[in-house]
């Protein structure tokens, strides 16, 4: 997959990934611990009327708020630099490899085709990596905490949660088989735009030059 192809640029921002990939750890056990203590708070705090186990609870829920705001920040920041630098190398890689193609390539290939993969293309991978990637690494962990979590409280209760799950996993399955296909009919009629954009202005002297003498 094209997509694939493009992830192995992230090889050379190995730092930005693995401290991105590590917040995102972090933010999510963060968020995870926060049931668990409102858990403690009402099991053993309130019903035993113990204010010691309320205070330090809501103690603990507000740093694990922090804890999980920052490293989400901090992830953030990570996952932007890292797909930055993926897009300049692509856009790099991209020109490149266009200067070594023969001139019949060339007197084939549409201008505005070309500039839709060295621009719109190469956007769409960047807020993939940036943000669609993490999204769907931070669902996944966040799956596998709430499992983790309901097997340790209540196993009956994680195997009821099963079928649920499953039936989310077929629906997006379902949406992304249809979105993929859209998504490369969009890219492919803004690369048209594109051409009749650049065609147009680049002879705009010559459009100009007909539309007086037709008048």
């Amino acid at each position: 997959m094209p997509i694939l192809r493009a992830l192995v640029f992230l090889s050379g921002y190995k730092r930005e990934t693995g401290g991105a990939f590590i917040s995102l750890l972090l933010s999510t056990a963060g968020s995870l611990i926060v049931p668990r203590l409102t858990q403690i708070i009402i099991d053993q705090g309130i019903s035993a009327v113990s204010m010691t186990v309320i205070v330090w609870g809501a103690l603990g829920i507000v740093g694990a708020a922090v804890v999980s705001a920052v490293f989400t920040y901090l992830q953030g920041f990570l996952a932007a630099r890292a797909s930055q630098g993926v897009a300049y190398d692509l856009r790099n890689t991209l020109y490149a490899h266009i200067q070594r193609l023969s001139f019949g390539y060339h007197d084939r290939a549409q201008t505005g085709q070309l500039l839709t993969r060295a621009t719109s293309d190469v956007e769409m991978v960047r807020m993939f990596i940036s943000i669609g990637l993490v999204q769907l690494v931070s669902a996944l962990l966040m799956m596998t905490g709430s499992l983790a979590l309901l097997l340790g409280t209540n196993w009956q209760l994680t195997l009821m949660t099963g079928p649920v799950m499953v039936v989310v996993l077929m629906v997006f399955a379902f949406f992304a088989s249809k979105g993929r296909p859209l998504f490369v009919q969009v890219q492919q009629r803004l690369g048209r735009l594109n051409t009749v954009l650049q065609e147009n202005l680049a002879g705009i002297r010559v459009v100009k030059a007909l539309s007086l003498i037709h008048i």
